[in-house]
């Protein structure tokens, strides 16, 4: 009896001992840094401590830090990120601004985006254009406002992604915006509510509350998902755009609203790492709780992968053309921001 009972016993021994070993995760033991390209409370923040905490699930033996790291349209972050090396691990949240700067700026950036690792796409970015109300009469796209005051709009820096939206309806639209830098997002809300400032662009949960006391009145949204239904029928910047538009910038800017918040690797990242944080971003925003926290804080989830993105954002910044024409936009944006309308005005780019 005891013989068969050490007989089984060895065998099971050597079953064990034989079994392969679950494979640790290269993350296991790192510190990972998290680069949120906002301030803290900002929708993308939200949305990033969100998907932190969550991670922490997936990351049991990894040390998740968050900081926040604020200005010139995210540039600030991706340059930190940039140059992280050594044993943390960094990572990033930020928004489609960093792609407008690439295109636009190009060489006079201290990094290129293609060098970062695309981990994914978190959601929407639910972009819109709101006016007050007593600005109504000059804040129709389809209608010509070029003998009209402009509308004020006000940003924090040329580079923010408010103030390259504002450009961008200037150029692609009948709208006439004053795109006037230098502020921010509470300095901006507060502006606007109090008369000093007659339009803002950002996220549609930025302005919720404004647009659900009457105080705003969303005109359009430049995306086409993650949107509340209550903005089903509002039209898109594709619905309103010139007939001379070129087709190009407009869909790159409905493409890169759709996107919306993205999480990217410092370019130093090894190869394994990356594959971790990659499987890690597909098991989080597919997680129950996740997905909750975001419906509780009124946000759509639109998640794309690391391959998506990364063929994405390869395929814009490989599309010489459509840089071409998203430069020349932008610059004609900013002419009639100026005054000088007569020199592009209705898409003569």
């Amino acid at each position: 009896m005891i013989s068969r009972i050490l007989k089984t016993l060895a065998v099971g021994m050597s079953l064990a001992l034989c079994a392969p070993a679950q494979a640790a995760n290269p993350l296991d033991g790192a510190t990972l840094r998290v680069v949120i390209a906002h301030k803290a409370g900002n929708t993308t923040d939200t949305m990033a401590r969100l998907f932190a905490k969550t991670l922490e699930k997936y990351l049991p033996n990894t040390s998740i830090n968050v900081q926040n790291l604020d200005g010139n349209g995210g540039t600030l972050a991706m340059q930190e990120i940039h140059e992280a090396r050594g044993s943390l691990v960094t990572i990033g949240f930020v928004n489609s601004s960093v792609v407008f700067s690439q295109a636009t700026q190009g060489e006079e950036l201290p990094y290129d985006i293609k060098q970062f690792h695309w981990l994914g796409a978190l959601s929407s970015s639910q972009r819109v254009l709101v006016v007050r109300k007593d600005a109504l009469d000059r804040a129709d796209p389809r209608k010509s406002n070029t003998g009209a005051k402009p509308l004020v709009s006000l940003t924090m820096s040329a580079s923010a992604q408010n103030h390259v939206d504002g450009l961008l309806l200037n150029a692609l639209t009948n709208l006439r915006l004053k795109m006037v830098p230098g502020f921010k997002t509470d300095q901006q809300n507060a502006m606007l509510l109090a008369g000093d400032a007659d339009a803002g662009i950002g996220t549609y949960e930025n302005f919720r509350e404004f647009i659900e006391a009457g105080d705003m009145v969303p005109v359009l949204k430049f995306g086409s998902v993650g949107y509340p239904d209550s903005l089903a029928s509002l039209p898109t910047l594709d619905d309103v755009a010139l007939p001379n538009a070129p087709s190009a910038v407009v869909s790159m800017s409905k493409e890169l609203s759709d996107m919306g918040r993205f999480v990217l690797a410092a370019p130093a990242t090894p190869d394994s790492e990356v594959a971790a944080l990659a499987a890690a971003f597909d098991q989080v925003v597919a997680d129950a709780d996740y997905l909750d926290g975001l419906r509780k804080a009124n946000f759509v989830g639109t998640p794309a992968n690391s391959a998506v993105v990364t063929a994405f954002i390869t395929d814009l910044l490989g599309n010489e053309d459509a840089l071409k024409q998203l430069r020349a936009v932008i610059a004609c944006g900013q002419q009639i921001s100026d005054g000088a309308r007569q020199v592009c005005d209705h898409g003569s780019f």
